[in-house]
């Protein structure tokens, strides 16, 4: 199979999803569907082993797979498929999404197929108020993201740019399953009463353990499953600061330079081009929602600084 993008159904829904599928394949080229199947020894669906052989003998750079919604609970975490899935191309990008209907599911896949790949973006640049995560934040002020440093905002403050945000949320700092301690630590309930008006492109949680799975609920499933955002990017555990750094500089560099591209390519670029560095940092992250959401179309971040 030749494709980049795959999109990975449920096996029941084929009957009746073919013929929805072959529209999308004539307005929506470059997509691949796929289907998997109940394991009916584990209990659980799908399960690892089904999603290695799947990709055995597929090109695919990256691929979104839609699970039950009761996947989208904290000790089911586990039986997501991993960020990096090994395929006959290297490695492929996953991400999940949850629906019970392939009606939903169509309707969802509908509205972020028609996302514009070519709008200006606008990124938000926030962190917790401790080097080195101020040091970080001001690498993506300075090449043009809008600055919502910590200095600046009280609790509250900061919860009202939150609800007027556009475009993608960058952090940096601590965080654990129910808050990021930034800004006086942000809560769930928080974040959710003071949600934007309309998704954001993507949130990226550049910290630790928001997606932790040892929570029934946790944050970054709250916020994702809020429908906050298009697509979202934490951490199942603890992640090193200085790999953190180190990655967000590096993810910082392919915005600016690649004229197109989005947040699955940029993950799949970086570990490409240097393994070694950073699957060790990306294997801590799971990816939720459109994972082809663009994080370009400028070729620098100053063109789209408020």
């Amino acid at each position: 199979m030749h494709t980049k993008r795959i999109i990975v159904l449920p096996e029941h829904w084929k009957s009746e999803a073919s013929a929805d599928i072959a529209r999308l394949n004539r307005i929506q080229p470059g997509y691949s569907f796929i289907f998997w199947t109940t394991d009916e020894t584990s209990g659980k669906s799908p399960h690892k082993k089904i999603l290695l052989s799947l990709f055995q003998n597929t090109e695919a750079c990256s691929a979104l797979f839609i699970l039950p919604k009761s996947f989208a609970s904290g000790p089911l975490i586990p039986f997501w498929p991993d960020l990096i899935l090994q395929c006959a191309s290297g490695v492929a990008v996953t991400a999940v999404h949850f629906a019970d209907a392939w009606k939903e599911c169509k309707t969802w896949i509908d509205s972020v197929m028609n996302l514009s790949e070519h709008s200006t973006e606008k990124y938000n640049a926030t962190c917790q108020y401790q080097h080195p995560y101020t040091d970080t934040q001001r690498l993506w002020v300075e090449a043009g993201a809008r600055d919502l440093h910590p200095g600046d905002f009280l609790h509250d403050d900061f919860l009202l740019e939150v609800k007027n945000m556009q475009g993608h949320w960058m952090y940096w700092g601590h965080a654990d399953g129910r808050k990021l301690r930034g800004y006086d630590h942000l809560h769930a309930h928080d974040l959710l009463q003071n949600k934007p008006a309309s998704p954001l492109m993507s949130t990226v949680w550049f910290s630790c353990s928001t997606l932790d799975h040892r929570l029934k609920r946790n944050i970054a499933l709250d916020w994702y499953l809020s429908g906050s955002a298009y697509c979202m990017m934490a951490s199942i555990n603890t992640v090193n600061t200085e790999a953190n750094r180190l990655l967000s500089a590096a993810w910082l560099k392919v915005v600016q330079q690649k004229k197109s591209t989005s947040i699955s390519e940029i993950i799949h670029f970086l570990i490409m081009s240097d393994p070694l560095t950073y699957i060790p940092v990306v294997q801590h992250y799971r990816l939720l929602g459109w994972p082809w959401v663009s994080t370009s179309g400028v070729s620098s971040l100053a063109t789209v600084r408020n």
